[in-house]
């Protein structure tokens, strides 16, 4: 569709090239080129960091930042937080994948929740569907796994708050897919779910002192 869209805006067809390949592939073609951009998550882009001739675009840990300012109206901002989260089916990379607060960090988790609970799997030509099926059912599982692994195997505090209002299990079969329903973890800053994404609707919701905010973000 790139090359499409660029030959119609009037680039040469001549000069592009499509190889459809698998990650081994594409590494090649990164080796054998003199300039090169790669996509994709913090496994198979560290290790193009350090090669000035690769443009790295990996995980951006896209975050909504409520500060103390506005931190007491945050329920004005509840529908742009909830869309940020779930839009295209929560698969793009500026997607937000936390909330970062200074305050009411309990209230917004729970409100979050309760409004993504209504995402919910539909029929792929509805005009109101949102999820995206996994096209293996077993990719749904293991994500959903992580979550959970990190939720009891790591320190600090982590709940998955969605479980309370959601109708299902986190993973949900429907209209012959496999889907992951919205999940909203609240936990602390130092948790690793506070800096994680995946392929749905997730985010967690993290409350720290104003003061800190900016080392907490880097």
């Amino acid at each position: 569709r790139m090359i499409y869209a660029w030959v119609k805006a009037g680039a040469p067809a001549d000069v592009f090239a499509y190889y459809p390949t698998d990650h081994a592939g594409g590494n090649e073609i990164l080796r054998s080129t003199g300039r090169g951009m790669v996509f994709g998550d913090a496994g198979s882009t560290r290790r193009w960091k350090a090669d000035g001739r690769v443009e790295v675009h990996g995980p951006g840990f896209s975050k909504v930042v409520i500060g103390p300012d506005v931190a007491d109206q945050w329920e004005h901002y509840l529908d742009v937080i909830a869309e940020s989260i779930s839009s295209n089916g929560g698969r793009s990379c500026v997607n937000a994948s936390g909330v970062w607060v200074t305050k009411h960090g309990d209230q917004i988790a729970d409100a979050l929740a309760t409004r993504l609970s209504r995402v919910v799997p539909r029929q792929a030509d509805d005009p109101d569907a949102v999820l995206a099926p996994f096209a293996d059912p077993d990719t749904a599982r293991r994500i959903s796994s992580l979550i959970d692994a990190d939720m009891i195997g790591e320190s600090g505090a982590a709940r998955d708050v969605s479980a309370a209002v959601r109708d299902a299990n986190r993973v949900a079969s429907a209209h012959g897919g496999t889907y992951l329903l919205p999940t909203i973890v609240r936990c602390e800053a130092a948790h690793p779910l506070a800096n994680r994404e995946f392929l749905f609707p997730f985010a967690s919701v993290v409350e720290v002192p104003a003061a800190d905010l900016p080392d907490c973000l880097g």
